[in-house]
């Protein structure tokens, strides 16, 4: 039987059973599931035309008279070093911030317009709000390219961009702590008498 995961057992830490701390509205979104949302607000698209990139099982593409988009990061540039602290409640936590492109690839005969409406709602103080919550900075935005795609001889109008963002994440890890301690410390001072020394911890 393996031991306890913390730091009395020695060993490596591994990371307390849940997803990094991400504050969402609607609350208890999955980091994808939180861009979907937030894309879904900007564009007014309906979920089911705001899609993940690179699905398991790619749903059929629309139509092509029909205004959708699909989104997936590019990459994450995190920093160097974390920071390992504990918060008012003595929890220990590791915090750490990364940079990160959201791309978006924006489809149907409105694409260009639909382009417009969701780099315009990242400047909204009121939608920046929801990212801020989220512990999520918007950054800026790429040039918008426009690469139409051709399908089955019908040329399928697209716009692809990318919006940069900050995002701080925050895990929780099953480091001990404690508050108080007390004891007493014996010493030789290379004579026939002992010293005796009481102390007392607090936090």
């Amino acid at each position: 039987m393996s031991g306890p995961n913390n730091t009395s057992s020695g060993g490596f830490l591994k990371p307390n059973p849940q997803p990094p701390t991400l504050v969402t509205t609607p609350p208890n979104l999955t980091f994808t599931e939180f861009l979907q949302n937030l894309l879904m607000n900007l564009s007014g698209f309906p979920g089911p035309f705001v899609r993940p990139e690179w699905q398991q099982k790619p749903p059929k593409q629309p139509e092509v008279n029909q205004n959708w988009l699909a989104f997936g990061l590019d990459g994450v540039n995190p920093d160097f070093n974390a920071y390992v602290g504990y918060d008012k409640n003595h929890n220990p936590f590791m915090q750490r911030n990364e940079f990160f492109g959201l791309v978006l690839s924006i489809y149907g005969p409105n694409s260009y317009d639909n382009y417009g409406l969701i780099r315009d709602g990242f400047q909204l103080t009121q939608n920046l709000t929801t990212l801020k919550a989220a512990n999520i900075g918007f950054a800026y935005d790429s040039q918008a390219l426009h690469v139409p795609e051709l399908i089955n001889e019908i040329w399928y109008d697209k716009w692809r961009v990318t919006f940069y963002m900050r995002r701080q994440l925050q895990r929780l890890y099953p480091i001990l702590t404690f508050l108080t301690a007390s004891g007493t410390i014996y010493a030789n001072n290379q004579s026939t008498d002992t010293v005796t020394l009481p102390i007392a911890v607090e936090e």
